[in-house]
């Protein structure tokens, strides 16, 4: 689908949790938390440029409580539909 439908389905409560299939949640907002697979992945938005970008802190409840990744999602429109860029660091 198009950029804006994919986008929708990282910062929509409702359409996280049917992928997440257990408690999640999820503020979608600069700074909000989120938690998915029962609390077992964690994290905070760092940036969000609507339909465009999303870019989220995120750990794994095994690693040490300092221990966090960056990760950007990139959107883009294509004859296709949407292409998905992902870096982490």
């Amino acid at each position: 689908g198009p950029p804006s439908e994919l986008f929708e389905c990282f910062s929509d409560h409702r359409r996280v949790a049917l992928y997440a299939g257990s408690e999640s949640k999820l503020e979608f907002t600069i700074g909000g938390q989120f938690a998915l697979f029962d609390h077992f992945v964690t994290g905070k938005i760092v940036d969000i440029k609507p339909r465009e970008l999303l870019v989220f802190s995120w750990r794994l409840r095994s690693w040490p409580s300092d221990h966090h990744s960056l990760v950007s999602l990139s959107f883009a429109p294509s004859t296709q539909g949407c292409i998905i860029s992902m870096a982490q660091e």
